[in-house]
């Protein structure tokens, strides 16, 4: 962040703090405990896993729609209108980050990879 400071005006060391800050927001949102549940069950099946993967996507899915709906209002209210396009390509970017995800909390044998679906 230090070296981004130093690169970027300050104008856009606030755009990038507001997206960012947003994404982690929904970001905590999107999870939804999911993740954890993964981890933590004591005996889990394909199904389970799936379950949780299809629910990930739908919260996903609908986050990112609320974001990207609202990106227009978020900027007015910062009266910055290059928040625009950053939290729309950030609210993509929250889907696509679905189908990595799982990587971090099971192996391929039970998680559905992208080709399943």
């Amino acid at each position: 962040m230090a070296v981004a400071a130093r690169l970027l005006s300050p104008k856009d060391v606030g755009i990038f703090t507001v997206t960012h800050a947003l994404g982690m927001m929904t970001g905590a949102f999107r999870d939804f405990g999911f993740g954890a549940y993964v981890i933590q069950a004591s005996e889990i099946d394909r199904r389970d896993v799936q379950t949780a993967f299809t629910i990930s996507l739908i919260l996903s899915s609908a986050t990112a729609a609320a974001l990207f709906a609202s990106s227009g209002s978020i900027a007015r209210f910062y009266a910055e209108p290059g928040l625009v396009p950053i939290i729309r390509v950030m609210s993509t970017i929250f889907v696509i980050d679905t189908f990595f995800y799982r990587n971090t909390h099971c192996s391929g044998e039970i998680w559905p990879s992208a080709q399943s679906l």
